[in-house]
């Protein structure tokens, strides 16, 4: 109970009263946030480690894997909002004063729903002398004592630390899925984890897939590929052979003659990779290839046609490109080393010669698989070099200078003297 001198007016017993019920209240308050807690900390624990379990056990996708990390996290902000909200009022504080000490009689209550009345009954001072009576034998330290605490307390203790040992010491088969699972790739450059190429993609009917992993961040003694084709009901499992000397520890397997959509994932002892699919698509055939080269002005040179891809000609020179196909060739495009240029519906399109040579190449997007190409050929040169017999007679000089002579002899060892 607060002191007081003599100049100052002693409180009087509704005043006591109110400081009686407020203690109360606060360690009734106390208590129930702390249990919240506990409890909401268990579950999410819990939660959490079920989530590890399933991504060991199942691998799912990245997609799925991601929607349970934001549930976990919804759950844990749900948690801190149930513990700031949790709220006990002056009412049910009397009220579970009353049902600790039986002493009481009902009287708290009794005088808190008077004391809020509009006009206060006359006998309210001498109900609250009583009522205070009674709670000096029942401080609140009594009616809420202290070993209430000790319950959620041990709770949280021991979920503290079944945390700290499965991110610390259990078996990587559990303890790095949970990481997974809780941090995502922010400890991805420390974390044992096994890189996979190539990862989720796209090819053509048939066509054969190289899958290549490597371990990173530990030793592992040979990597494991997990297949599993459209419509079976379990894995197939082979060990992956090693890529040659050189290779850095890089382990492959060929896939052949894919002709329907497979997932994969790749294991060493506990540590497991991210699921991936390779999709299959119908891709038109490429029946034929029209390559018009078209020479600067100053050449005097005529157009030329051809079939074949390596193309020759001089900085300026443009290129024209038409791939005929079994169907239309929606999505296709040309591939100039960095640079992506597209084909039109009837498979035309170009590029112009630069002083920066190169490699190009046609390629062809598989529509309703993502934004994954598929290359549907090889690379070709692009070269400055012409064959010294396709520039003589072909250019009429201005004049015939001594210079220009001199020039003419020098044709047959290189385009650029010209």
């Amino acid at each position: 109970m607060p002191s007081w001198n003599k100049t100052t007016r002693p409180p009087s017993a509704e005043e006591r009263l109110r400081i009686y019920l407020e203690r109360c209240r606060r360690r009734f308050a106390f208590v129930l946030r702390l249990r919240v807690a506990a409890a909401g900390v268990a579950i999410l624990v819990v939660c959490h480690l079920a989530g590890a379990a399933a991504i060991a056990l199942w691998v799912p996708p990245e997609g799925w894997v991601l929607a349970a990390r934001v549930g976990l996290y919804a759950l844990a902000a749900a948690l801190v909002a149930a513990v700031v909200l949790a709220r006990v009022k002056a009412r049910g504080a009397a009220a579970r004063v009353e049902r600790r000490a039986s002493a009481f009689n009902a009287r708290l209550s009794t005088w808190l729903d008077a004391s809020r009345r509009a006009k206060p009954p006359a006998l309210l001072p001498r109900l609250a002398a009583d009522t205070l009576r009674v709670a000096r034998a029942h401080p609140p330290a009594r009616v809420v004592p202290a070993w209430r605490l000790a319950a959620p307390l041990a709770l949280l203790a021991a979920v503290a630390l079944l945390l700290g040992w499965v991110h610390a010491a259990a078996p990587q088969s559990l303890r790095l899925p949970a990481e997974r699972l809780l941090l995502g790739d922010a400890l991805g450059d420390t974390r044992p984890r096994i890189v996979v190429d190539p990862g989720d993609t796209v090819v053509q009917r048939g066509a054969d897939v190289l899958v290549s992993a490597r371990a990173q961040g530990f030793a592992a003694d040979g990597l494991r590929l997990h297949a599993s084709f459209a419509g079976a009901e379990r894995w197939e499992r082979v060990d992956m052979l090693p890529a040659g000397e050189g290779s850095d520890g890089r382990r492959e397997f060929v896939l052949v003659s894919v002709t329907q959509p497979v997932s994969y994932f790749v294991t060493s002892g506990g540590v497991k990779s991210p699921r991936y699919r390779v999709q299959v698509a119908d891709l038109p055939v490429v029946e034929r290839l029209e390559v018009a080269l078209r020479y600067p002005a100053w050449t005097r040179l005529d157009p030329r046609n051809q079939s074949r891809g390596d193309v020759s000609g001089v900085a300026g020179t443009e290129v024209r490109v038409r791939v005929h196909g079994s169907r239309p060739l929606a999505g296709g495009h040309l591939v100039l080393g960095d640079e992506t240029r597209d084909l039109d519906a009837a498979g035309r399109g170009g590029f112009t010669i630069g002083p920066a040579l190169g490699m190009w190449r046609r390629c062809i997007s598989a529509s309703g698989c993502g934004s994954a190409t598929i290359s549907s050929s090889k690379w070709w040169r692009i070269s400055d070099r012409m064959w010294s017999s396709f520039f003589q007679g072909a250019i009429a000089p201005p004049r015939r200078s001594k210079r220009w002579r001199c020039a003419s002899k020098r044709a047959t060892t290189s385009a650029w003297t010209l």
